[in-house]
């Protein structure tokens, strides 16, 4: 497999993980990440360290609250070590965030720094830890 090919799995579970949460299939977040290694990092609630559990719970609730959600990754720079990728982009996202039965909403646009590092394991790609920060004044 050429290293073009390798780069565009690569970015391919990337995409496929923020598709997920434009079309509300989020057990694809629990199946890309590994469940046994998963760490991540970011700027939103909680600020701790999440393991997988953690992660996937706060993203199926945060992420089932938003409507109309859009993004787009910029200027990705993926690098592969053996079985190991890191990708560093700029990750764009937008939408509407519903609060409780009222349906009423407030406009998010957010404009972030973006590191993921992923493992193949058994022919596939898996995330093994994300960080996120937002851009101040994007």
């Amino acid at each position: 497999m050429n290293n073009t090919t390798v780069k565009e799995d690569v970015m391919a579970v990337l995409y496929g993980l923020f598709e997920s949460i434009k079309s509300k299939e989020l057990s694809f977040m629990r199946d890309v990440r590994d469940s046994d290694s998963y760490t991540r990092f970011g700027d939103l609630l909680p600020h701790s360290r999440q393991n997988w559990e953690d992660s996937c719970t706060h993203d199926e609730a945060r992420f089932a609250s938003i409507a109309d959600y859009s993004y787009s990754i910029e200027d990705e720079q993926v690098v592969i070590i053996d079985n190991t990728a890191l990708v560093t982009f700029y990750l764009n996202y937008s939408g509407l965030t519903l609060s409780g039965s009222t349906f009423q909403g407030r406009h998010i646009k957010r404009r972030c720094r973006a590191s993921v590092v992923l493992k193949r394991s058994n022919e596939r790609w898996f995330i093994i830890h994300e960080h996120y920060s937002e851009l101040a004044d994007q």
